[in-house]
């Protein structure tokens, strides 16, 4: 890309075919029941699970600061849309229009889909900072939509918002001619990293160091800011970053150090590993949990980068490859690899560099936050996706038909290249809802009970804090319930999300756990036992519970109690 690079402001036809090509195949990669927002048994298992019963409990809580809280999931520790992944800005806004809402009701098919329409849309953006013809930056926008980095995504719906780090590579990447557009262009990287900060904390870092290159560019090379100005830009964006979030609640005392650094981290192969996502190339071996690094970029980008960057780069007479109002953004990008790669930079599993000895001294805290670094490759990533589009639009610039055909065939290319697990909603099969007891029963618990106990329960973050005893139910086993306890509008003493406060779930653990043993009992809840411990629950308890066997789960109520659910436990 020259200095000269055209750029026109796309149609808009151009960007609706766009986001509507995204909707489309965001459609038919994950099934069009689960857009369907009343469906919410795609969500019973593996990481869905913590943003529909973060949004489920949120919406039945009253309102408070910070925003999201989920007092009745884990209680009684309780947590948040901030720590389920439950998408803050959306869960709220929908909260809102809660009155109006179906009971049964989940926001999180929609926003996978909302994802890919827009990740088309900014790529259309993208594309027309490289050509003016509408046909090309049509064809061009669509290839961002059929990224493999997003497709592997799917299983995190706050992560898919890949089309907010598109957005800042528009903003870097758009015309800004005098300083009253840098302005605007500045005030718009603001919104967007506000609106980052409130879907998740690791797009808002990534983004909000894209926005601080973008303000570099502003300043050094195209010198519509003052130094003062930038500076003021530089500190605002940070600041409005962290009040989002502590509006959200990011700063509520959870346990924020977790293991995982020098292990979910990127592979220096990540952009051409296919890594299970091609059904024409086998997966190069990589580190185990180098799963999070995932990048690959695909056999039609691939093709195009080789293609054209190698033309490009016989021809040097045309231009530098890399023009030095890109270099600011080229090293945001490189500064978040290099963090992506971790301590311990792996090509293959074979660690060919190691600095984790300076990590120790240097930004171990800011490791141990952000435990799964390889997510920080995906600006880089769409870096060179938009670089070969630009190298391919810039060598055949006089041939748009040529182009057209070869941007045509790495759409073809990306698409094949899906597969067949990984399309028409194969990963999304509905869960069954079936509780021991049926729903008939726990709808007796309705207006006389108001907590579910698992004992012993299970409380987890994906950082390994908690108290998972040896003997309990598994986090799937205990959704089932959970979903029951919401229905009922009851509190739910167990569940997995992505951090708890370690000392306080302790605390109850061990609380819980003395309570029983003494037989202590809640008149006001509902016991679920496990069976590694029924016996000895039975006996600590004998004369003060009212239990019985539903379907092999032994389910108790303090005695003395005269009520139906109470009489249908005898």
């Amino acid at each position: 890309m020259s200095e000269s690079t055209p750029a026109s402001a796309p149609r808009w036809w151009v960007l609706a075919l766009c986001a509507v090509a995204g909707l489309a195949w965001g459609t038919y990669l994950i099934g069009p029941s689960t857009i369907d927002p009343t469906s919410v048994s795609w969500m019973m298992r593996d990481d869905w699970a913590p943003p529909l019963f973060g949004w489920l409990y949120s919406r039945s809580a009253p309102w408070g600061l910070p925003l999201g809280q989920a007092p009745g999931y884990l209680h009684p520790i309780g947590t948040s849309l901030a720590y389920t992944d439950a998408t803050p800005w959306l869960s709220t806004f929908f909260k809102l229009l809660s009155p109006w809402l179906p009971t049964v009701f989940q926001v999180h098919g929609p926003w996978l889909a909302l994802c890919f329409a827009l990740q088309g849309f900014f790529g259309a953006r993208i594309a027309a900072c490289f050509t003016p013809r509408p046909l090309l930056q049509l064809l061009s926008g669509t290839l961002f939509v059929l990224s493999p980095a997003l497709n592997s995504r799917l299983s995190h719906v706050s992560l898919c918002a890949h089309w907010l780090v598109l957005v800042f590579l528009w903003l870097y990447l758009r015309p800004c001619p005098d300083a009253r557009t840098a302005t605007r262009t500045l005030t718009l990287a603001t919104f967007f990293i506000a609106l980052s900060a409130g879907v998740h904390v690791y797009l808002a870092v990534m983004n909000l160091l894209l926005a601080l290159s973008l303000t570099v560019r502003l300043w050094l090379l195209d010198e519509h800011l003052s130094a003062r100005r930038a500076v003021a830009w530089a500190i605002g964006m940070p600041v409005v970053a962290l009040g989002i979030m502590a509006l959200f609640g990011f700063f509520s005392g959870v346990t924020t150090e977790a293991f995982g650094y020098n292990y979910f981290s990127s592979n220096l192969l990540t952009f051409i590993d296919p890594a299970g996502l091609s059904r024409f190339l086998p997966a190069f071996p990589i580190g185990r949990r180098q799963y999070e690094g995932i990048a690959y970029l695909g056999l039609g980008v691939l093709g195009l980068g080789a293609i054209a960057g190698g033309a490009l780069l016989v021809r040097r007479k045309e231009g530098p490859l890399l023009p030095r109002r890109l270099w600011p953004l080229v090293a945001a990008c490189l500064l978040l690899a290099l963090f992506a790669f971790s301590a311990r930079i792996q090509l293959a599993q074979v660690t060919v560099f190691s600095y984790e000895r300076l990590y120790e001294v240097t930004f171990e805290p800011l490791g141990k936050i952000f435990r799964a670094p390889g997510r920080f490759i995906w600006p880089l990533h769409y870096a060179l996706m938009a670089g070969a589009v630009a190298a391919l639009l810039r060598l055949l610039r006089h041939h748009p038909r040529a182009a057209a055909g070869a941007l045509g065939l790495a759409l073809a290319l990306q698409a094949l290249e899906v597969p067949d697990d990984l399309r028409g909603g194969a990963r999304f099969e509905p869960q069954s809802l079936e509780i021991p007891g049926g729903s008939a029963f726990w709808s007796l618990a309705t207006g006389h009970y108001r907590h579910v106990v698992l004992y012993p329960t299970v409380m987890v973050d994906g950082t390994g804090h908690g108290c998972p005893p040896d003997h309990t139910f598994s986090t799937e086993e205990s959704l089932p319930f959970a979903w029951q306890a919401w229905q009922a509008g009851m509190t739910f003493n167990a569940g997995y999300v992505a951090r708890v406060n370690e000392q306080r779930t302790l605390a109850y653990c061990q609380e819980l756990e003395r309570d029983m043993r003494q037989g202590r009992l809640d008149p006001a809840t509902l016991y679920v036992i496990h069976g590694s411990v029924a016996a000895q629950f039975q006996e600590d308890t004998a004369g003060r519970a009212t239990c019985g066997s539903l379907d092999g789960v032994l389910v108790c109520v303090a005695a003395g109690r005269g009520n139906a659910l109470s009489e249908a436990l005898k």
